[in-house]
């Protein structure tokens, strides 16, 4: 069991441990920019957003995010499992259209299981999905598999998952919407029509959904 650390202190221990203490390397390899990275670990920055921890377990899946957030456990999970199995933190508690909390992640505080799906390496988290609105694609019941996003920019046309502030959550295909500011969601389902929700701050970080797994 690690000792208590603070957040700062355990990012600064994931830089030493995996990139020889050299900020840049890490900013590089987890797609964030120098700044952050420097400032969470030199202790200047306070306040770590989810969309930090998201990079860095994004590219580091076996970093434990229990500890990684709040230094629960082992800094490490599937220290048993060769190195190159790539593990998907399935989240049973957890479905699309689940509410948020103040940390901005459907993930904080709640607990999952470590699966192995050949061929999803780009994955970080399953969750369930619920409803109809995208049936017939995905149905109630699928486990649905998750790719944190980094990217500046939205594919058109994708499937995300989003969460808003105010604690609304949905997996819809998104496309640009005819008012500024904003996005449109778009559900399979004929019978579910289109919305939109603004975009910018009002967004928490969404998740691109790669694939999904039929759950009997």
């Amino acid at each position: 069991m690690e000792a208590k650390t603070t957040v700062q202190e355990r990012i600064k221990m994931v830089c030493d441990k995996y990139f020889g203490g050299t900020i840049l390397k890490m900013s590089k390899f987890v797609g964030l920019p120098y700044g952050t990275v420097n400032g969470i670990a030199t202790g200047k920055t306070k306040n770590v957003t989810s969309k930090t921890f998201d990079a860095i377990l994004a590219k580091l899946p076996k970093i434990n995010s229990d500890w990684l957030k709040s230094g629960k456990g082992e800094m490490e999970i599937g220290n048993d499992m060769p190195s190159n199995v790539h593990i998907i933190k399935y989240f049973p508690n957890v479905t699309c259209n689940m509410g948020n909390n103040d940390t901005g992640s459907i993930f904080d505080n709640n607990s999952y299981e470590n699966m192995i799906i050949p061929g999803y390496s780009d994955c970080q988290y399953a969750i369930n999905a619920t409803g109809d609105s995208m049936s017939p694609l995905i149905k109630p019941g699928n486990i649905v598999l998750l790719s944190a996003w980094n990217e500046s920019f939205i594919e058109w046309g994708e499937i995300y998952l989003i969460t808003t502030r105010n604690g609304y959550t949905t997996i819809k295909r998104v496309f640009p919407s005819q008012k500024e500011g904003y996005i449109e969601c778009r559900s399979e389902n004929p019978d579910n029509p289109p919305f939109d929700v603004e975009a910018g701050e009002n967004l928490l970080p969404m998740y691109v959904v790669k694939g999904w797994i039929k759950h009997n």
